[in-house]
C-alpha cells in the first residue's frame, strides 16, 4: 500500500456527534451520513433554508426568500417588496400584508398616485386593516382626508355617511392648491402672518385667499389695514384712524389706508382734520375787522354817524 492512500485511510471521519447518524463516512470523500436537514461533509450545519444547528428549524419567510441566516433565523434577501427579519412587512413605499395566511402582495404607495408617476406626495404608506385601502404618511402641507358624502332619507331623517381616503390628495389646513392632478401641489397660505395659525380655515383651500385676517388687516393676503385703520399692514402695524369728526367729510370718514391723512371738509386742513384754512380772503377781512373795531371804539367815545358803522357781522359776510 502506498503512502497516499494510507494518509488518507488515517485521516478521522470526524462527523459531528449531533448531525451525523453514526461515525462513519464514505471513504471516497469522506462525506459523513447526515440527520435529517443537516448538512456539510461533516453534518456540522443546517441545510440551506434551515437554521439553529443541530435543531435545524425551517426559515420563516413568508415565501418570500428561500433562506436565511444560519445562526439568527433572519431572512436574506426577501422579495416580492417586502422587507422584515421573516419578510412580514412591506418595504417603504409599499402596503399590503405579506405573512402567509394573509397574502395581501405589497404594492406601491398611490399618494395619489406612484413615485414612479412623479405623482406622490408620500414616502411612506401603510395598509387600513379594516377598509383594506392604503394610508398615507403625507409630506407637510398635504392630507389623505377626503371627504365625500352621500345622503340618504329614511323615516323623514337626513343621514350623512362620511367616505374618508388618505391619499395626499387634498391640502392639510392653512395650504391651498390642487394636489389631486399631475403636476399640482400644495403651498402654505400667505396671510403676512396676520392670522393665528393654530387656527383652521385661514385660506380657501383652492385660491389661497386668506379668509380670516387679524390685526385689523383684510385683503387677499391680510396685505391692506382695513377701514378705520393705517399703516403697513404686512409689517404689522395697522393703527386707529385719528380723525376730528367735524373736520373730516362724513362720507369719507375712514382714514388713507397707507399714509393716516383723514379726508377734509372743504376750509379744513391737518392730518387729523382739526384745522380751519384761513385763506387771503379771510386774512383781508380779519385786517379790516381789526380796522374798524378801533373805527367804533373811537366813535363809541364821540360823535360819529352811528349809521356809517357797519358791524362785524357784515364785515365777515362780504368777505367770506
Amino acid at each position: 500500500m502506498n503512502a497516499s492512500k494510507l494518509c488518507c485511510f488515517s485521516l478521522a471521519c470526524n462527523c459531528h456527534n449531533q448531525g451525523s447518524l453514526d461515525p462513519f463516512c464514505r471513504e471516497t470523500d469522506g462525506q459523513c451520513n447526515c440527520a435529517a436537514n443537516a448538512y456539510g461533509r461533516r453534518c456540522n450545519e443546517c441545510q440551506p433554508g434551515y437554521w439553529k444547528f443541530p435543531d435545524c428549524q425551517q426559515c420563516e419567510c413568508n415565501g418570500h426568500a428561500p433562506t436565511c441566516e444560519a445562526e439568527t433565523g433572519k431572512c436574506i434577501d426577501c422579495r416580492d417588496w417586502t422587507d422584515g427579519f421573516h419578510c412580514e412587512v412591506c418595504l417603504d413605499g409599499y402596503y399590503g400584508d405579506p405573512r402567509l395566511g394573509v397574502d395581501i402582495n405589497c404594492r406601491e404607495c398611490p399618494c395619489p398616485n406612484t413615485k414612479a408617476s412623479g405623482h406622490s406626495f408620500a414616502d411612506i404608506c401603510y395598509l387600513d386593516t379594516n377598509t383594506s385601502e392604503p394610508v398615507c404618511e403625507c409630506d407637510e402641507g398635504y392630507s389623505g382626508k377626503q371627504l365625500g358624502v352621500v345622503t340618504v332619507m329614511k323615516a323623514f331623517f337626513l343621514i350623512l355617511l362620511a367616505l374618508s381616503g388618505a391619499r395626499c390628495s387634498v391640502c392639510s389646513d392653512n395650504f391651498y392648491g390642487n394636489p389631486e392632478i399631475p403636476g399640482g401641489s400644495c403651498v402654505s397660505c400667505n396671510c403676512n402672518s396676520n392670522w393665528i395659525k393654530t387656527d383652521t380655515g385661514n385660506c380657501d383651500p383652492q385660491t389661497g385667499r386668506c379668509l380670516k385676517c387679524t390685526f385689523n388687516t383684510e385683503g387677499d393676503h391680510c396685505e391692506f389695514c382695513k377701514p378705520g385703520f393705517f399703516g403697513n399692514a404686512t409689517g404689522g402695524m395697522c393703527g386707529e384712524c385719528e380723525c376730528d369728526m367735524l373736520g373730516t367729510d362724513p362720507n369719507r370718514f375712514d382714514c388713507d389706508r397707507f399714509t393716516g391723512d383723514c379726508h377734509c371738509l372743504p376750509n379744513v386742513e391737518g392730518k387729523a382734520c382739526d384745522k380751519l384754512v384761513l385763506n387771503r380772503q379771510l386774512l383781508r377781512a380779519a385786517r379790516v375787522l381789526r380796522v374798524l373795531r378801533v373805527v367804533k371804539n373811537l366813535c363809541d367815545h364821540s360823535k360819529c354817524d352811528q349809521n356809517q358803522i357797519i358791524s362785524d357781522e357784515q364785515i365777515v359776510v362780504l368777505y367770506v
